[in-house]
């Protein structure tokens, strides 16, 4: 394991340096006893899958972006010919950007090393296009990526001037190399929709090579082919010279259109592109014949239903297809997924193997569950809590959802039944309820649940926020062992907090009764004192406290907050932790004898968790190792594992602290470091970067100073770290 090392005087003179974010790794089991490779991942919704060299090692792996959160999902590949092996790697996250609405990888500059090209929004102005950014390794062989721009430009054929390049926030353009010159063009619908404009990049034209972004607006009519999104059959041209529907050639600037996705590739190795086409509207792919040539695109026959040498793509709705390898036979493969965020099939990737050749790709049906079968995906939104529902002593796992996608207008709620089959050193989950408490039948969407034993006959009875801001009560009819829910109160308490209720049953006033939390869509949780009996639970409809601490969960431009509440008692002491619509997990102190103040909000590793929108955690200490385990639902419908890290070794008292200098401090090139007031000159020295990584160490034998040199290191911050008879000296450098 290593640690991410912090200066204490850098945070508030603690005398500990706290470790980065630790992933917990828990096995989970379907039904049938089989492990789910893929767990803890996080879920998918709307995911954009492209391959890129993660770990140097030559070999393409995988990475998805999903919409639905803005978050990347890495994975290094692990198979051989013939064969889809991966193994996920989260370690690999914070190398990507912060982008949104799209992210492709391709080598832009051809340098052997994928780039990223995606959405970017420009706040100030409000324009809209692609951002790129340039994927490189640095002298550790790690990969890394550094804005190139934030916009992309093009001119017009003939005129001087420049236009950003704009995109829709929920299209996919097609990014290839369309005229077979070496560099990168662009197909993108137009901002009107209906033709697709070609952006022709002239890198090579001008003498650059193929590492240039010069984008001229080469054709506005491109395949002649017209979109009308009313009906999956594309308008197409009787005539290479005419845009279709335009007789007068220029197009008509139609209503907007409702939202596309593209993807070129050659399927009749003729040296012109083919496209696929998704839209918004419909749930199947259109493939469209290139009867021209590589210079013009002319379009002269479609299959709507593609592939119809195979089962059809039929994804509810508005899909969208990538082309990788992802089976490692040297030929691209195809991934087909949802491109809609909300009402969709939002579990589901379909993988077609390419089973003719690399330069004549024919591609037949093989999965709908491609990676997604392998994870905890409970479509949108998951809601996890923990409890000891068989009495075994051993925390089980219960997980509520939005929703998931059953077919165009039909969504379901349900809660899964994780037990623990493991030990309580090592926790070991097994499927063994996929509805529990028979909630399917009432129709109820975004069930959210917390368990205690609110009448006082020792079993475990269970409390469930609903999407209209209500509860439902089911008590426990069974035993301590064997549960029984199946008895239904609804309107619980005639308690109402608005809409998304996320209770917690928990003893907030330490009177040995339990009260309630309940989290709201506004942002604020909301505290209900208990005023019966630990044997009869009484609640009013009205709030004790409306906003529980003065937290509001809603951050800088949203609307709404989604609260998730989590109070935890941590040796004898109770923390405040919330989930919310950004996707946080905030942590907040001074919450005994304050039930109606302020909280204090803590600084700690949680900050750094970003698993896309709307966390809901479940906290535990699960493997017992006295440190708290936390396990976080998403929007994207899957869960992710974390453990409070270990405290690493101690400083000295700030009284003995030895004096540690490092000048010029931001530096460039190198930078000089002196060790004072020691008294032995055998001296460790290692450098960790932000992620804990060890990127250098050396070891003298004097206290003179000491020449390091920084060039090779990417711009940032960096912890040097100073061992001399076990004790250590740590110091933060700037590398500019």
């Amino acid at each position: 394991m290593q640690y991410f090392f912090l200066l204490c005087t850098f945070f508030c003179c603690a005398n500990h340096l706290l470790a980065q974010p630790t992933r917990l790794n828990i096995v989970f089991e379907q039904s049938n006893g089989d492990s789910l490779a893929f767990a803890l991942t996080g879920g998918l919704n709307n995911p954009q899958f492209s391959t890129l060299d993660l770990n140097g090692d030559s070999i393409e792996d995988l990475v998805y972006f999903d919409r639905q959160g803005s978050v990347f999902i890495p994975f290094l590949n692990q198979g051989t010919s013939q064969q889809v092996a991966y193994v996920f790697a989260p370690q690999y996250q914070p190398i990507f950007p912060n982008v949104e609405r799209f992210a492709l990888l391709r080598d832009y500059n051809c340098d052997g090393i994928k780039d990223l090209i995606a959405y970017h929004r420009n706040d100030a102005t409000g324009e809209v296009g692609m951002s790129v950014h340039q994927g490189s390794r640095n002298s550790q062989n790690e990969f890394q990526f550094t804005l190139i721009t934030p916009t992309i430009y093009f001119r017009e054929s003939g005129q001087l001037g420049r236009s950003n390049l704009s995109v829709s926030t929920v299209d996919i353009p097609a990014l290839n190399d369309i005229d077979n010159d070496g560099d990168l063009d662009i197909l993108n619908f137009n901002g009107a929709g209906g033709y697709i404009e070609y952006f022709r990049n002239e890198s090579q034209e001008l003498g650059y090579g193929c590492d240039s972004l010069l984008f001229v607006l080469a054709d506005d009519c491109w395949g002649r082919i017209y979109e009308s999104g009313v009906t999956e059959v594309i308008t197409l041209s009787d005539r290479i010279d005419s845009c279709a529907n335009q007789p007068n050639w220029t197009p008509i600037r139609h209503a907007r259109h409702a939202g596309s996705t593209l993807l070129t590739l050659d399927m009749d190795n003729d040296g012109d592109q083919e496209l696929l086409v998704g839209d918004l509207s419909f749930s199947n792919i259109n493939l469209l014949t290139n009867g021209g040539n590589a210079a013009t695109a002319f379009f002269v026959q479609q299959e709507i239903f593609f592939p119809q040498n195979s089962t059809p793509i039929r994804l509810d709705i508005f899909p969208a297809a990538f082309y990788e390898d992802v089976n490692n036979d040297g030929k691209k493969d195809l991934l087909v997924a949802p491109n809609i965020e909300g009402n969709a099939q939002n579990a589901k990737v379909l993988f077609y193997e390419n089973t003719g050749t690399a330069t004549q790709p024919v591609f037949n049906y093989q999965t709908d569950g491609f990676l997604v079968d392998d994870m905890i995906d409970l479509g949108t939104n998951a809601f996890p809590t923990f409890v000891d529902i068989n009495g075994d002593n051993l925390l089980d796992l219960v997980v509520g959802n939005y929703y998931e996608f059953v077919r165009t207008g039909v969504l379901r709620s349900q809660l899964r039944y994780y037990q623990n089959i493991g030990t309580s050193q090592q926790a070991r989950y097994r499927l063994i309820e996929p509805n529990l408490g028979n909630l399917l039948q009432y129709n109820f969407l975004r069930i959210a649940p917390t368990f205690g034993d609110i009448d006082g006959d020792g079993d475990q009875d269970m409390l469930v926020g609903l999407e209209d801001g209500k509860l439902i009560l089911l008590t426990n009819q069974g035993t301590t062992t064997i549960a029984n829910f199946g008895n239904l109160s609804p309107n619980y308490a005639s308690i109402d907090v608005g809409q998304n209720a996320m209770p917690q049953l928990v003893d907030v006033d330490r009177d040995g009764d339990l009260d309630l939390l309940i989290g709201s869509r506004t942002g604020n949780t909301q505290y209900y004192e208990n005023t019966g009996t630990t044997t009869v639970a009484s609640f009013s409809s009205s709030p004790t406290v409306l906003t529980f601490g003065n937290v509001d969960t809603r951050t800088l431009g949203q609307f709404y907050g989604n609260a998730a509440p989590r109070l935890i008692d941590e040796g004898g002491s109770y923390y405040f932790y919330v989930g919310n619509q950004t996707g946080e997990l905030w942590k907040y102190s001074n919450v005994d004898n304050n039930l109606t103040g302020n909280f204090t909000k803590v600084s700690s590793y949680l900050d750094h968790i970003k698993e896309g929108e709307l966390t809901a955690p479940a906290l535990a200490d699960i493997n017992g190792d006295g440190h708290l385990d936390y396990l976080l639902g998403n929007k994207r419908g899957g869960l992710t594992a974390y453990t409070d890290p270990v405290v690493a070794t101690r400083l000295l008292p700030s009284s003995r602290a030895s004096i540690l200098k490092i000048y010029p401090n931001p530096a460039k090139h190198s930078i000089k470091i002196t060790l004072e007031h020691v008294s032995n000159n055998n001296i460790h020295w290692q450098v960790y970067n932000l992620q804990g990584q060890l990127l250098d160490q050396k070891q003298t034998l004097s206290t003179a100073v000491l020449d390091l040199k920084i060039m090779d290191y990417p711009a940032g911050t960096y912890l040097l770290k100073a061992t001399i008879e076990q004790q250590i000296h740590t110091q933060l450098f700037i590398k500019k």
